[in-house]
């Protein structure tokens, strides 16, 4: 970013000025109390805004008050500016009303779209740093520079001064600090109860404890009034439900007492009439009975045979029929098996006709298994000597052929030799001797070659011929010998031969188990002859003794006896029922004449003449009785009343003096329990009273608890807010330790060697903000250094945080009189590496010397140079 221009309508001694800038190095050359710092701090207040307050200790008065207009002018101004995008803004500030607005070249208020929160100002936009990073980093003022050290501690003072950028250790260990003391000043500890005993957090969460108890305390008293509330609402219930149960419990007592006396009165009715159709039916009864009697003798009569026997001796005929049957079915049964055993055995000798020749031929059985057995060795013994045979045939192959490859070695070397002789051009006769000699031996073994493939062919012949031996022929003699014998049982194979003997040995084994059955089924069969017979005999003794036709069935003998005895046991049965009611019904009648004479009526005409008048009398009650039952509820008594209105004494009866007993019950209950509940009602709402005067305070402790808890809420998330802080300020030193020495230290050697012509570069910052060197002199400590080369250090120091912590946007360097303590050489080569290394920064050098626009000029030739009067 670069400042352009500068309209001061009033700031200090400034009264409608303007100020034009250039991108690079900008020098404002001025006397004393020119105006350079006022300056300065119009370009801070319009970034940053400037701070009120009271006057300090040493009579320093506020940024805000010191720099009001000396014109009492308005005391406002604008700064135009533009980014290193190419942007250009104006801010435009009024330091008395704190008003302040951004336009962008098109003077359209961009003021809200940049600043996103009141307490946010230009700087922080345009320079991405906030006011302290500015005045501690950017801000070179007269102050810095330009002190006389004179001892160490004002050296570290102003690397303290450097560290509070918000970049490094020290500054953070003391805004760590300060937020720890801020906490515990202002919040408190939870957990120490001492140091936070007037603290707001330990107070508010030890009355929210408090009121809670309260709370809860007033919980229970309200669950306890809800409980009496419906208690009592339920009591209430209670004695109007028993009110109007005593008064239809009364109702009903009136109409159990009328429907009694009337019940009492059809009772009497009932009776009477009973009486009068009782004797009439009795005297029927007693001619009916007599005729019953008379015929029931008759009948013994005819069945006297039955007068002497029991339920026992007339059931043994036909036990004894069921064993005859018993003992009849065995007989038969055996007698079937007897006929099945022999048409089973037929079947079977029909079957072992196709086992002739095992019959035939029994002795051959055994020798076809010996055969069986022998044929597996002699075969071993026959593949054996076969192999044999092979073997000798394969060696005098393989010596056959081995002649034959050495027969033709020597052919080939023959016939090289008769080809060499032949090729002399000299012949006479001791030539001729080798060459015959030659022609004798390839004759020789042409035919020898002949005769050995001769040999080898029929080998080969041989070879492939089928091999006979005497162990071959005994296993032929053998095989055909166990074929002949299974032809003799017509048996292709053995497995054949051994399935058909299994056959003909099971066929054997049944034949014998029939056999054996067919004894065992005619001794049965003759034993239960026997018991038969024997049965047969008992039977008849037995039927005999009843007088029965023996020419008859034995079935419908048996049939004949049991009904006979039936009929006997019934008819004296019922015999003795009809005596038994004949002397039941004489005494009634005795009873009942004696009971009419007891009710006051002498004979039965003034009995049935009193009943019609009777009558009419109880039909009124009933009538004012159903009038009554009008009024009551009880289905049951309504029943009852209907019952009576219908003469019905008899479900009315029992029912009747049941909710007799059931009224008088509920009555005695009912009483008791009403006068329980209405002192029980009167206890609960005492009680009620003394809990709601209990239960106003509610509503306060209510209330309180809200704004205690809302304080808590606050309180909590200012503590969670200042720990998020701490932690982030930690976090953000550790980041620096981590990143920024290392380069911090490479950087400052590279300006320090520009500034000092090569004679300081090996300077480090530790991460105490210590500059340590090491050099001829042996100094290990920049402090030791002399005053300008210290100032020097810190002036690049300066240059390198700057770098290190501005953002995007290059941000401008104010210098106010750093160069006092600079030797010419030094000035510039400061000036040189402001030149070079921040070429595309602007930079606002002030000075009340000559000195530095001269050199600014060898360095830069277009300086921008501003003459302040």
């Amino acid at each position: 970013m670069i400042i352009r221009k500068i309209m001061i309508n009033g700031f200090g001694k400034y009264n409608n000025k303007e100020f034009v800038f250039h991108k690079g190095l900008n020098c404002i050359l001025g006397e004393n109390e020119a105006g350079k710092t006022t300056l300065l701090w119009f370009i801070r207040g319009m970034l940053y805004g400037l701070k009120g307050g009271r006057t300090k200790a040493n009579g320093e008065q506020a940024p805000l008050k010191k720099y009001q207009p000396w014109s009492k002018g308005p005391y406002s101004g604008t700064l135009e500016i533009q980014t290193d995008k190419g942007e250009v803004f104006y801010i435009s500030r009024d330091f008395d009303g704190k008003n302040l607005n951004i336009f962008n070249d098109q003077y359209v208020d961009v003021t809200n779209d940049l600043l996103l929160s009141s307490d946010m100002q230009p700087g922080d936009v345009f320079l991405d740093m906030n006011e302290s990073c500015y005045e501690n980093t950017c801000f070179i003022g007269s102050s810095g520079s330009g002190l006389s050290i004179g001892d160490r501690k004002d050296v570290e003072s102003k690397l303290v001064d450097v560290s509070e950028t918000g970049f490094f250790d020290v500054s953070l260990a003391n805004a760590i600090s300060l937020l720890e003391d801020l906490h515990k000043k202002e919040i408190g500890v939870t957990g120490d109860k001492r140091a936070g005993r007037d603290k707001p957090l330990p107070t508010v969460l030890q009355r929210i404890n408090e009121l809670d108890g309260k709370l809860l305390h007033y919980e229970k008293i309200k669950e306890e009034i809800i409980i009496l509330q419906d208690a009592l609402d339920d009591v209430q219930i209670q004695i109007k439900v028993h009110e109007e149960q005593i008064a239809l419990l009364a109702a009903e007592e009136e109409v159990l007492d009328l429907s009694t006396s009337v019940s009492g009165d059809l009772v009497t009715i009932g009776i009477l009439k009973d009486i009068a159709l009782s004797l009439g039916e009795n005297k029927k009864m007693l001619d009916c009975l007599k005729t019953q009697e008379k015929a029931y003798q008759e009948i013994l009569l005819k069945l006297s045979v039955f007068a002497d026997e029991t339920a026992e001796t007339v059931k043994i005929p036909g036990k004894l029929f069921d064993r005859e049957r018993l003992y009849r079915m065995d007989y038969e049964k055996a007698l079937h098996a007897i006929n099945q055993y022999d048409i089973e055995k037929d079947r079977l000798l029909e079957q072992l006709k196709k086992y002739d020749a095992f019959e035939n031929n029994k002795g051959d059985i055994d020798t076809v298994f010996d055969l069986v057995r022998l044929l597996p060795v002699f075969d071993r013994d026959a593949q054996e000597s076969i192999a044999e045979k092979r073997e000798e045939q394969e060696q005098e192959h393989q010596l056959i052929t081995g002649s034959l490859k050495k027969t033709n070695t020597w052919m080939v070397l023959v016939v090289i030799g008769l080809l060499g002789f032949l090729g002399m051009t000299v012949w006479n006769l001791f030539s001729l001797i080798p060459v015959v000699i030659l022609l004798l031996g390839l004759i020789f073994l042409l035919i020898r070659k002949r005769r050995l493939s001769n040999k080898k062919n029929h080998i080969e012949k041989l070879s492939s011929e089928e091999i006979t031996t005497p162990e071959t022929l005994r296993f032929s003699s053998t095989a055909q010998q166990l074929k002949d014998t299974l032809r003799l049982f017509s048996c292709p194979t053995f497995d054949f031969f051994k399935r058909r003997l299994s056959e003909y040995k099971s066929l054997l084994n049944e034949i014998d188990a029939i056999t054996y059955g067919q004894r065992l089924q005619n001794e049965a069969k003759e034993e239960k002859c026997e018991l038969l017979s024997d049965a047969r005999i008992k039977l008849s003794q037995a039927i005999a003794k009843f007088k029965k036709d023996e020419t008859e069935q034995a079935e419908t003998t048996l049939r004949d006896i049991d009904s006979g005895w039936n009929e006997y046991v019934h008819t004296k049965m019922q015999l003795d029922q009809c005596s038994k009611r004949k002397n039941e019904v004489t005494q009634a009648q005795a009873g009942l004449l004696s009971k009419m004479r007891e009710e006051g009526y002498s004979d039965f005409e003034d009995l049935d003449k009193a009943l019609p008048l009777l009558v009419s009398n109880v039909k009124k009650k009933i009538l004012y009785v159903k009038e009554k039952a009008l009024h009551v509820e009880n289905p049951d008594l309504k029943s009852v009343v209907l019952s009576l209105s219908k003469m019905d004494t008899r479900s009315a009866g029992s029912l009747l003096e049941e909710l007799s007993v059931k009224n008088k019950k509920e009555r005695d209950r009912i009483g008791p329990i009403h006068g329980e509940l209405k002192i029980k009602g009167t206890k609960i709402q005492r009680d009620l009273e003394g809990l709601w005067a209990e239960y106003e305070g509610y509503k306060n402790a209510t209330e309180e608890l809200l704004l205690q808890t809302e304080t808590k809420e606050q309180l909590l998330l200012q503590e969670q807010i200042l720990h998020e802080t701490i932690r982030q300020l930690k976090r953000a030193g550790d980041d620096v330790k981590k990143n920024f020495y290392q380069p911090m230290s490479k950087k400052l050697n590279t300006y320090v060697d520009i500034i000092t012509s090569g004679k300081h570069n090996d300077m480090k910052v530790s991460e105490e903000l210590q500059v340590n060197a090491s050099g001829e002199s042996g100094i290990k400590n920049v402090m030791d250094f002399s005053t300008g080369t210290v100032e020097q250090i810190f002036f690049a120091l300066r240059l390198v945080c700057i770098e290190m912590i501005e953002g995007e946007e290059k941000c401008p360097v104010f210098a106010d009189e750093i160069f006092a303590s600079f030797d010419d050489r030094r000035a510039l080569n400061t000036l040189q590496l402001l030149a070079e290394s921040n070429a595309s920064r602007q930079i606002f050098l002030f000075t009340c010397r000559m000195r530095e626009p001269d050199m600014a000029k060898q360095v830069l030739p277009n300086v921008n140079i501003i003459r302040i009067n």
